[in-house]
């Protein structure tokens, strides 16, 4: 754990702490930079705010002599450290934060003490303050839109989406905070194909909440144009500036899997093979129910070439699944109750049969169920299999837009056969095209690194590499 703040212009910091300061009221602000050791800032793919953790040793009695009461203001800014050489440019990066809570506290030396203490970005802590309780009448993404229009935020926040969502709905928000509110309104948002939305923002770039379907990304480019690679040797320069070499830039420092390949869930929750009826409860016609397998999801995605399904790829799990989906297997049987039509109107749709404004859970037909169903299938084989690696963080910091969650990112990692070598050198199961689920951001005074966490349907193709 570093102790001190990074110098100005030093080369070797990557990043500034140009301003932290603590905002006891408009008129009294203080500034704490030279307080504070450690920033962690996280990002989720369904976290419409950012979340983090300040390592503050207090050695003048701050603690003591403000009232921390978990309702403190803090503005965090940070300034990239490169300099002018070869084109680039410092950036500067400002969020304003709740401290919520302390973590802990510990005593450090004689005359200090080590306050962890955990941020919440304004916006969901303002959100927290706001209970929604009205109707909303419109396609999720327009409900969304219209929801963070409650939250007063010093700063105006843009609202962006595909705009792709099919639903079109009249919902009573039951009294939930605005962020809740959102998240129960993404959750019922879909695709005509069944792709599921995500809801975020990020800590670099403009401050967005984002709302886009997973087809959308998953279609992207890669954002980086060499992979990132592991090594068990990492290069390093000790020439001015070298740090931040193209090599440097790209190497895994650190990486984990964890908790990885668990079919076993999908298959209690229905996500592999499953029965699906809709009973209308305004028609006396009894509808028999339709056969939901996961190849109705593996054939979307492979239609969208998103996965590659022909015998020679290496798509590990696809065959294994399909076996799992034989029809010997019956599955579940899951059952949604619909055809209410509780606000079928003359007035809101001109007559029955026309666009219509389905309730919260309710669809148009048994494929709207089932679409439902794809929906959260696929962010389920999203999750299936996630990755997450550490790398050198300058490149998460620059520029206007983001480079963290909701892009692509391309990642390498050597085979593991050292006894039987051969012409393939890549491990193409682990290696591939991630999207960056979730990162966090770690300034450690003489350090920035982000730890990023992927997921991906499918391996690195042979022509990748």
């Amino acid at each position: 754990m570093s102790s001190v703040n990074p110098k100005p212009y030093d080369h070797s910091q990557p990043v500034e702490y140009k301003s932290i300061r603590l905002i006891i009221s408009d008129d009294n602000q203080i500034e704490i930079k030279d307080l504070v050791s450690d920033i962690d800032i996280f990002e989720h793919l369904d976290k419409p705010y950012l979340t983090g953790v300040m390592n503050i040793l207090d050695n003048r009695d701050l603690f003591g002599a403000i009232d921390i009461n978990g309702a403190t203001r803090i503005n965090i800014t940070l300034k990239t450290n490169l300099g002018s050489s070869g084109g680039n440019k410092n950036k500067e990066v400002t969020r304003e934060f709740f401290i919520d809570h302390i973590i802990s506290s510990k005593k450090y030396q004689e005359k200090g003490e080590m306050y962890t203490v955990h941020l919440l970005e304004s916006f969901e802590y303002l959100s927290n303050m706001t209970s929604i309780n009205k109707a909303y009448v419109g396609t999720c993404s327009r409900i969304i839109s219209k929801l963070i229009q409650n939250i007063d935020t010093d700063n105006e926040i843009d609202f962006f989406s595909t705009e792709k969502d099919i639903q079109n709905m009249k919902v009573i928000i039951p009294y939930l905070s605005v962020t809740d509110a959102m998240a129960w309104i993404k959750n019922r948002a879909h695709t005509t194909e069944g792709y599921p939305f995500y809801l975020y923002t990020t800590f670099a770039g403009p401050r967005t909440i984002n709302f886009f379907d997973l087809k959308t990304l998953l279609k992207a480019n890669p954002i980086n144009k060499i992979p990132y690679s592991f090594s068990s040797t990492k290069t390093h320069s000790e020439k001015d500036d070298k740090i931040y070499s193209d090599r440097q830039r790209t190497v895994i420092l650190d990486y984990k899997s964890n908790d990885t390949e668990n079919l076993y869930t999908l298959i209690e929750r229905g996500m592999l093979t499953s029965f699906v009826q809709h009973i209308d409860v305004t028609s006396q016609i009894k509808k028999d129910p339709i056969t939901f397998k996961i190849e109705d999801v593996l054939d979307t995605l492979s239609n969208d070439q998103i996965i590659d399904l022909s015998p020679s790829s290496f798509d590990y799990n696809i065959n294994e699944i399909k076996y799992l989906t034989s029809p010997q297997i019956t599955g579940k049987m899951i059952t949604q109750i619909g055809g209410t039509f509780s606000y079928d109107t003359l007035e809101s749709t001109g007559s029955r049969g026309d666009t219509r404004l389905n309730s919260y859970s309710e669809s148009i037909g048994t494929a709207g169920y089932k679409g439902q169903m794809v929906s959260r299938t696929m962010d389920a084989l999203m999750k299936k299999d996630p990755l997450t690696i550490t790398v050198n963080g300058i490149d998460f910091l620059q520029g206007d837009e983001s480079t963290t969650i909701g892009n692509k990112i391309r990642v390498s990692f050597p085979i593991n056969d050292t006894e039987f070598p051969s012409t393939r050198t890549t491990d193409y199961k682990k290696s591939g095209d991630y999207l960056i689920y979730s990162a966090r951001h770690s300034f450690r005074g003489n350090a920035y690194t982000v730890s990023l966490t992927g997921m991906k349907l499918n391996g690195m193709d042979q022509n990748d590499t």
